[in-house]
C-alpha cells in the first residue's frame, strides 16, 4: 500500500458473521437498530472500545435476515430492528413456519433474537412505498411534500417525514382535506401533520398504514466535497473537470461482475450534473493554474432514474478506504444492507469520518427527496450536527469492525436535511443497490 496518509490504527478484536456470499470477492453482511449513543468510549486515536454499538454482530444478522426474507418470504416477513442491543424480527402470523425455520438456519452463530408479530407484511410495506413514489405529484398538489419515508416495523407502518409547508401548501392541503376527509378538518401549522397523515391514509391502497415523523423537515440539499494516486482507494477527494468545478468524494472500489478486469470508482451523479464523458481528478498533482489534475478517470454511466450515482472508469483501484479524519486506512471486508437501527460511520473528504450514527430508515423501501428523488436509500440521523456537508457527496457509509481495520460497505453519501427541531439527517444510496444496478462487485482489501 503505497499511499501518502498511512497512520497506525489500533482497536480491539472483531466478531463478524458472513452469510450469502455472492462471489469469491464479496460477502453480504448485515444491519439493525439502536438509538442510544452513550455506551461507546472514544480512544485517543479516534477508534472505539468493544462496547461500540457499531460493532454489534446483530447488525450483520439483521441484514442477512432482511435480504433472505424480503426476497423469499415477502408476505409473511414484516421487518427487523436492533434496539438497545436486542434484535427483533417482525413476522405476520399464520403461514410463517417456513420463514421462522429460515431465520433460525441463517443464525449460524446462535445470536439471540425475538420474534414479534405484526399485521402488515413487507409486501404491503413495499407496495405503500411504491405508491408514495408514484404519487409524488399528486401529494405535492395536495400540499404534502415527503422528505423521506420507509418501513417502520415497530409501529406496523410506513413512516413518512414531511417538509415544512408553505402558506400555499396549507391552502392546498385544506382543499384536499375537504375532498377526501369526512368531516373535513381545519388546516393550520399546528394541525398540518395530523391532517396530512389523514389525507395520505385516505388514499393509500392499504388504509391507515402511514404514520408521520413528528418533526418537520427543511427542503433538503445535495452534499456537494487529496492527494491519492493509482491504485485509488475509497473516500478520495475528487474534482470534476480540470477547472475543478465540483468537489466530491469517491465511494468504495468496484470491478465488473462479468469482467473483473474492468475497474470502477463511483460517486454521486449530481457531482457531474448527470453528464457522462468528463473526467475527475485528485490533488496529487496540480496544473499551472493551481487546479488538481491527477486523473482518476472518465464518467462512464450515470444512474439518475430514482437514484443518484455514476461510474468512473479507472485503470486501477483497490479495496481500501481512507479514514478522512485520521488519514489511516480501512480494509473492506464485505457489504451490508443497512437497516433501521444500525449504527454506521459516514466518511466524507470535507467533514471527515464520524462514527455511530443511527439509521432511521433503511432496507429496500426507503426513499428520500433532497431536490433529487432517490429510492433504495438510507436515512441516517446525525443529531444536532450536519455530518454530510458540501463536498461529502459520494463518500462512503460503512460499518466498522471491532479490530479497527476492517469495514463493510453500506452506502454512498448523497445529501442532507434538517428538521425544525435542529436534528440533521444524512441521505445515502444503498451499496447493495449500486452493486445490483451497475452489475459490479465490491473489491475487498486484505
Amino acid at each position: 500500500m503505497n499511499k501518502f496518509r498511512m497512520l497506525t490504527f489500533v482497536a480491539a478484536s472483531t466478531v463478524a458473521i458472513t452469510a450469502f456470499a455472492s462471489s469469491p470477492a464479496e460477502s453480504a453482511m448485515a444491519g439493525s437498530r439502536h438509538h442510544a449513543h452513550s455506551s461507546s468510549q472514544r480512544l485517543a486515536d479516534g477508534s472505539q472500545t468493544a462496547s461500540d454499538p457499531e460493532f454489534s454482530p446483530l447488525q450483520d444478522l439483521a441484514s442477512d435476515i432482511d435480504q433472505l426474507a424480503t426476497s423469499t418470504y415477502p408476505s409473511t416477513y414484516a421487518g427487523v430492528e436492533v434496539s438497545a442491543g436486542e434484535l427483533d424480527v417482525y413476522v405476520v402470523p399464520g403461514d410463517d413456519q417456513a420463514l421462522l425455520d429460515a431465520i433460525a438456519a441463517a443464525n449460524v452463530a446462535g445470536l439471540p433474537y425475538t420474534i414479534k408479530y405484526a399485521t402488515r407484511s413487507y409486501a404491503t410495506q413495499a407496495a405503500t412505498s411504491q405508491w408514495l413514489a408514484d404519487n409524488r405529484a399528486l401529494l405535492q398538489g395536495e400540499g404534502i411534500n415527503p422528505g423521506w419515508w420507509g418501513a417502520y416495523p415497530e409501529a406496523d407502518a410506513v413512516r413518512v417525514a414531511l417538509q415544512t409547508p408553505t402558506s400555499a401548501d396549507l391552502a392546498e392541503l385544506q382543499s384536499a382535506a375537504a375532498q377526501v376527509l369526512s368531516p373535513s378538518t381545519t388546516v393550520t401549522s399546528a394541525t398540518y401533520l395530523t391532517v396530512a397523515s389523514a389525507v395520505m391514509n385516505a388514499q393509500v391502497p392499504s388504509s391507515d398504514l402511514i404514520v408521520v415523523y413528528p418533526t418537520l423537515l427543511g427542503t433538503g440539499e445535495a452534499a456537494d466535497g487529496y492527494s491519492d494516486t493509482s491504485p485509488f482507494y475509497g473516500a478520495d477527494q475528487i474534482e470534476y473537470t480540470l477547472s475543478n468545478t465540483e468537489t466530491c468524494t469517491s465511494n468504495f472500489s468496484f470491478n465488473g461482475q462479468n469482467n473483473p478486469n474492468n475497474h470502477w470508482d463511483f460517486t454521486a451523479a449530481h457531482c457531474s450534473s448527470n453528464v457522462t464523458g468528463h473526467d475527475f481528478y485528485t490533488c496529487a498533482t496540480h496544473n499551472s493554474s493551481g487546479n488538481c489534475n491527477y486523473k482518476v478517470g472518465t464518467v462512464s454511466t450515470v444512474y439518475s432514474n430514482g437514484e443518484d450515482f455514476e461510474s468512473i472508469g479507472v485503470s486501477s483501484n483497490d479495496g481500501y478506504v481512507w479514514n478522512d479524519s485520521t488519514g489511516s486506512l480501512w480494509s473492506v471486508n464485505g457489504f451490508i444492507e443497512a437497516q433501521m437501527g444500525d449504527e454506521l460511520t459516514v466518511d466524507g473528504q470535507t467533514n471527515g469520518a464520524h462514527y455511530d450514527n443511527y439509521v432511521e430508515s433503511g432496507g429496500s423501501t426507503t426513499c428520500v427527496n433532497y431536490g433529487i428523488f432517490v429510492c433504495h436509500a438510507i436515512v441516517i440521523s446525525t443529531g444536532t450536527k450536519n455530518l454530510c456537508i458540501a463536498g461529502d457527496s459520494g463518500g462512503p457509509v460503512l460499518e466498522r469492525e471491532s479490530d479497527g481495520y476492517h469495514i463493510k460497505a453500506a452506502g454512498m453519501i448523497l445529501g442532507f436535511d434538517e428538521t425544525s427541531g435542529g436534528e440533521y439527517f444524512c441521505y445515502a444510496q444503498q451499496v447493495y443497490y449500486i452493486r445490483s444496478q451497475a452489475n459490479v462487485l465490491v473489491i475487498w482489501g486484505n
